[in-house]
C-alpha cells in the first residue's frame, strides 16, 4: 500500500518523515460532507453529540425498539398518546417536539416547516 503512494521516501520533507503527508496520501482525496459540522468541531456537550449520533443512526432506544425486545407492553408515546414512539416522532412529528423546535427556530430566526423537510426525505 505504501508503494502505491510513492513509497516511504516520497513522504520525507527536509530530511524528516511526514506522518501527516503519509496519512493524507493513504486516505486519498474526499470532499467535505454537508453534515460534517453536526458531529465534528461542534460545541455541543459529548452527551448531546452521542444522542445525536444515536438518532442519526436510528439506534436511539425508543419505545418501538424496546417493544421489539419485549421490554415494554406497547409503543405509544406516553407524553402525547398520539402515535407510536419512534425517533422521527420523538424528535420531529410530536406536537410537543414541534412546539420546542418552533421556539428554537424562532430564537435563531430560522424559518422552515419541519414537516416539509421530513416529507422531502
Amino acid at each position: 500500500m505504501v508503494v502505491n503512494v510513492g513509497g516511504w521516501s516520497a513522504m520525507v520533507q527536509d530530511g524528516k518523515f511526514s506522518i501527516k503527508g503519509m496519512y493524507n496520501q493513504l486516505r486519498g482525496k474526499y470532499g467535505k460532507v454537508p453534515w460534517g459540522r453536526v458531529f465534528c468541531k461542534n460545541k455541543a456537550s459529548p452527551k448531546a453529540l452521542f444522542i445525536t449520533k444515536l438518532a442519526a443512526w436510528n439506534k436511539l432506544l425508543t419505545r418501538d425498539e424496546l417493544l421489539v425486545w419485549k421490554m415494554v407492553a406497547n409503543n405509544i408515546r406516553t407524553l402525547c398518546d398520539a402515535a407510536p414512539e419512534s425517533v422521527e416522532h420523538l424528535l420531529f412529528i410530536c406536537a410537543y417536539a414541534e412546539g420546542i423546535w418552533s421556539e428554537v427556530l424562532d430564537i435563531i430566526q430560522f424559518r422552515i416547516c419541519l414537516l416539509q423537510v421530513l416529507n422531502q426525505s
